[in-house]
């Protein structure tokens, strides 16, 4: 008894001790959950940016007391530096899209227009900001000037993921009306849509081909697209139990792309993370 009473005290001083802090820099503390957070390189130095449910965003460099982004009226949901590392982004679920400068955190300019917004995105070679929102809308800033360059509109649902693709020609968004589109960003014109069996939560560019991205879905898949093709080059069937395979414990949650080779990742609320090669539409490695 006594040899048992000395593991259970080794097992729960053990698991009392504190954890070692190894991260290289840690960002301002959010008085409510964290939303969204994005890296990027302002000047030479690394900076984190972060946006959540206390209505503000945060921008921390190493060293420095943060800048705190405020005048949102609701949640942060998505944040993003642009590719030039002068600005950045943070959109909340109050419609507006807000402008900063990142060396210095200084207010510019709000962009008004969507619904609650879901996301944004920065074009890969300028100071073009796409963003989408719930009330089925995607649209397209020049941040510099605050000019609405394109609304694109064509979803039923809200539009809950997008992005520009890498080389920069191309806008795809997805759609809780299960359907991604991919749009002309100078015509704003819709130029193929692919339908889906259940609303999109995730979607990637390929990091080398800009003609493929993935799509996740709720129904516990992903798919493989390419424009230009009319159907779904490989379909990912995230769940290893069939049984649950069409219902909500089988959500893929996000997806990812790795090239040049045919690798893709997926990632459910069922714990698991699935690597495959598309090429096959074969499961290569999956942690539980």
């Amino acid at each position: 008894d006594d040899d048992e009473m000395e593991e259970e005290e080794e097992v729960a001083a053990e698991e009392t001790k504190a954890v070692a802090d190894e991260s290289v820099m840690r960002g301002a503390k959010h008085d409510d959950a964290v939303y969204a957070v994005a890296m990027g390189m302002v000047g030479g130095e690394l900076m984190l940016l972060s946006g959540g449910g206390d209505d503000v965003g945060r921008l921390s460099r190493p060293g420095q007391e943060a800048k705190v982004l405020d005048g949102h009226s609701d949640s942060v949901s998505c944040v993003g530096f642009s590719q030039s590392g002068d600005w950045v982004a943070t959109g909340s679920y109050d419609g507006t899209v807000r402008i900063w400068k990142a060396a210095t955190g200084q207010f510019e300019r709000a962009l008004e227009g969507p619904g609650d917004v879901e996301w944004l995105a920065w074009h890969p070679r300028g100071d073009v900001l796409a963003a989408g929102a719930q009330d089925g809308t995607c649209w397209m800033w020049l941040a510099t000037s605050g000019e609405c360059l394109r609304v694109f509109v064509g979803h039923d649902g809200a539009v809950n993921c997008g992005l520009f693709t890498n080389d920069g020609n191309w806008i795809v968004t997805g759609s809780a009306d299960g359907s991604c589109k991919l749009w002309g960003p100078k015509k704003g014109v819709c130029r193929q849509t692919w339908v889906l069996g259940s609303p999109v939560t995730d979607l990637e560019s390929h990091p080398t081909d800009s003609d493929v991205f993935i799509a996740a879905e709720e129904l516990g898949s992903a798919s493989i697209f390419r424009r230009g093709k009319d159907r779904a080059v490989a379909k990912l069937d995230h769940s290893s139990d069939t049984s649950s395979a069409h219902d909500e414990s089988s959500l893929v949650t996000a997806a990812a792309l790795f090239g040049p080779a045919t690798w893709a990742a997926t990632a459910g609320v069922d714990g698991d993370v699935v690597v495959w090669d598309y090429g096959g539409a074969s499961p290569v490695w999956r942690r539980r």
